[in-house]
């Protein structure tokens, strides 16, 4: 039988994941089929209820290393709100300072938590990098795509990489934006072989944008860090928006800033949601299960 496995619950504007400490020790083996466990912990119903799964693991370049699963149990290269979480946590752990380097399957991503008003939240700044272009050989950053999607016709987007892939779609109003019917097959259109986040974009003022997202492996959450760096750089390019803004989610505001240096910062809370284990014998079931005992 699998052992109990300790997790903490955390949040970014409702974007939730579990997360698993692992800086301190290892896992039994039974425990690392980590696709497997964020399908089962994800599961609302049955089991915690989450967008993901989250790993705090020691870097070998920087103090931590994240690994992030999807719903679905894909694995992603980057979270903004996940790092956000992770960021809070290892600080408030004493496990590092209030700035330090965090090792992504995007590359390292410098955070700073900036407030830290007490355990279990906190505002995080991060360093998201600079933007790529995420669509086709050819495809330039900043120039936009047009998608056949039927039965909607032609349907143009910003492709915009901000470690991880993302589609922007500027609409009139987020409120009636058919997130969950264009979401999923803008997400898998043959354009994107590995999928892609999709964003609903409304710009309400050169300094503020409203956003609803469409996830890779998750379908709309609440909100994506990422998805609002790369909203604000579809916007600034797209001449829609000022370098500067609040992106609205559904969850929250964020602040995105991206510099006549070419890199993005995100400023944005974070907060635990609860601590404790998942059981022995749910995950020798949850487990069994998705092995096909």
């Amino acid at each position: 039988m699998a052992s109990a496995l300790p997790i903490v619950k955390m949040h970014g504007l409702g974007n939730s994941y579990v997360f698993v400490d692992l800086m301190d020790g290892k896992v039994p083996q039974e425990l690392a089929d980590w696709p497997a466990l964020a399908r089962a912990v994800s599961d609302p119903g049955t089991g915690v209820g989450a967008d993901g799964l989250i790993l705090i693991e020691r870097g070998v370049q920087a103090p931590v290393r994240m690994r992030i699963f999807n719903a679905d149990g894909s694995e992603g290269e980057m979270c903004g709100n996940g790092i956000r979480c992770l960021a809070m946590y290892v600080h408030q752990t004493g496990r590092a300072p209030e700035r330090f380097v965090v090792e992504t399957a995007a590359g390292p991503r410098p955070v700073e938590v900036v407030e830290s008003s007490r355990f279990g939240r906190a505002r995080v700044r991060v360093d998201m990098g600079a933007p790529h272009s995420t669509g086709p050989a050819g495809v330039a950053l900043g120039q936009p795509l047009t998608l056949q999607v039927e039965p909607h016709g032609p349907l143009t987007v910003w492709p915009v990489s901000v470690g991880n892939p993302h589609a922007v779609l500027f609409v009139e109003d987020t409120a009636h934006a058919p997130v969950r019917e264009l979401g999923p097959l803008v997400e898998r259109h043959p354009l994107f072989p590995g999928r892609v986040n999709v964003e609903f974009v409304t710009v309400v003022g050169p300094e503020r944008l409203r956003m609803r997202v469409w996830e890779r492996g998750s379908g709309e959450t609440r909100a994506c860090g990422t998805g609002a760096c790369a909203s604000l750089v579809a916007a600034a390019l797209s001449g829609r928006a000022a370098r500067r803004a609040t992106v609205e989610l559904l969850g929250g505001p964020l602040e995105v800033e991206w510099t006549e240096q070419g890199r993005i910062f995100m400023v944005g809370p974070a907060e635990l949601v609860f601590q404790g284990e998942l059981d022995s014998g749910w995950l020798s079931r949850a487990l069994g299960k998705e092995q096909g005992a």
